[in-house]
């Protein structure tokens, strides 16, 4: 074996080596049963973070449309509407990373809609209310009146919802008893509370929201705040102005807890107590933390898709690729015999070092990317058919083996080169202007045709290559 050859063989062991290596975590994860897998995800084992994500289709989860509410923007020109959209996604993906959701997917659909899906999370009513909530934060001050008494019966009277108050969805006639300058909001633990109308601070100040806890216990867990610079110094003000009242600590029209104030509070601290569940303190910490909605936002459709039905897809989809390759292998072995069953190797390995790829960026596998797959590999056998005729028409006209094969991969590969590179323009531009299913599609497909590239008409050369100086053949089967 020449140095040439032998450098050559070096650098295919090499690729060889490190795609068996980026595989193999997914030969074992996939081995597992659903069910462990997915206690094993929970638990955060490290495994699951190296091998191929699956997308909505194939590992179940959520599928949600919103619309914006544009009549609450200042203004309903193109741009507001982006910019709200824009500020709305923003704020979604913060919320759905401090959830950990693995490759979820956020993306804008006409004027005003915005797309999510969030592969592996069942649970569409947890999901809708961490991502549309509003999560407005306000401090005001209670105030004690004697109309409180007959507002509470007229409410229970009319029998009003606790949500519905807090909303500010109240009939005329509770709303003339409201003495002016003032608001009725309903407490977490029961009762209500008359409120000055005017947020003496709002969560616009907040810096940082995380669960405290060392409150544990029956009582539940609280909620620690910081205040950025400014709202520690109105914080701070506010609080001595006004020692011995009681500051309603409210989120989304709720109150949440109602200390009294026993003196100035510097530092721009404090603490939203209430029984909370870890859970609860949990979504309550993330959706403050990342920020509000420009927008309201209202669910228009609604998929879930179960975690049994993607592991179907699962199976179906690599039932449909396991026969496929049966098939090609089949063929090429029967038609071409030996030179065939080169061409089946080299489309193994195409395989196999796609998947290596996809397992190495992260790839999300979705349907649509099976297809891309099963697509490349046909591409990747007609390279192979398009050599192999040429080897063919030299042989017949009496060359030498080594020769034939030389020139058949030499009058090949302009054809080849001329048909993958259309492709993968063709692919690149469904990644770059497509979306979802689309954009899978498109990456799939063009990491797919470049490595049929180095497969068939690198790798086979070589094997042709090692072939020849080892057993120096007079003859083909081709």
């Amino acid at each position: 074996m020449n140095g040439k050859l032998a450098w050559r063989v070096g650098i295919f062991l090499v690729v060889l080596t490190w795609s068996l290596i980026q595989l193999y975590p997914n030969v074992v994860w996939y081995s597992l049963p659903l069910a462990q897998r997915q206690e094993q995800a929970k638990r955060k084992n490290p495994l699951a973070k190296k091998v191929i994500p699956l997308g909505l289709d194939l590992q179940g989860g959520v599928h949600l449309v919103y619309q914006v509410d544009t009549s609450k923007l200042p203004d309903e020109s193109d741009a507001t509407v982006l910019k709200a959209i824009e500020q709305n996604m923003v704020v979604i993906n913060n919320r759905i990373d401090g959830l950990g959701v693995a490759n979820p997917l956020v993306i804008r659909q006409g004027r005003e809609f915005i797309v999510i899906q969030l592969p592996g999370v069942y649970a569409s009513e947890d999901a809708k209310s961490i991502i549309g909530k509003t999560a407005l934060l306000e401090f005001s001050l209670v105030r004690d009146h004697e109309s409180l008494v007959k507002i509470i019966d007229e409410i229970q009277k009319r029998g009003l919802r606790p949500e519905d108050i807090g909303a500010g969805r109240l009939p005329v006639e509770v709303t003339k008893l409201i003495p002016p300058g003032m608001i009725i909001r309903p407490e977490r633990e029961g009762g209500y509370l008359l409120l000055e109308s005017t947020s003496a601070i709002t969560g616009r100040y907040l810096k940082l929201a995380r669960v405290d806890t060392g409150q544990a216990g029956q009582m539940g867990l609280g909620i620690d705040f910081e205040l950025n610079s400014d709202g520690a110094s109105l914080f701070e003000a506010f609080t001595g102005a006004h020692v011995g009242e009681r500051l309603a600590i409210v989120l989304d029209g709720i109150v949440q807890s109602a200390p009294r104030i026993e003196s100035r509070i510097p530092g721009g601290r404090g603490q939203i107590t209430g029984s909370f569940t870890t859970q609860e303190a949990k979504l309550l910490a993330n959706i403050l933390n990342s920020g509000n909605l420009q927008a309201p936002m209202t669910v228009v459709e609604e998929r879930s898709v179960g975690p049994e039905l993607g592991e179907d897809s699962v199976r179906s989809g690599a039932r449909a690729m396991l026969v496929g390759l049966a098939l090609v292998f089949s063929f090429m072995l029967i038609y071409y015999k030996f030179s065939g069953l080169i061409s089946d190797v080299a489309l193994f390995l195409n395989l196999v070092i796609l998947l290596a790829v996809m397992t190495s960026f992260k790839a999300t596998m979705t349907m649509p990317g099976i297809a891309g797959v099963i697509l490349s590999l046909a591409m990747s056998v007609d390279a192979n058919v398009i050599i192999l005729e040429r080897v063919r028409e030299e042989l017949a006209k009496g060359k030498d083996v080594r020769l034939a094969v030389n020139e058949g991969y030499d009058k090949a590969f302009s054809a080849i080169l001329d048909g993958n590179v259309t492709a993968i323009l063709a692919a690149a531009f469904l990644f770059q202007f497509g979306t979802g299913p689309v954009k899978g599609f498109g990456i799939t497909l063009m990491s797919g045709l470049i490595i049929s590239m180095f497969t068939c008409v690198y790798a086979t050369k070589i094997f042709y290559e090692v072939w020849f100086a080892a057993f120096k053949p007079k003859t083909l089967s081709v």
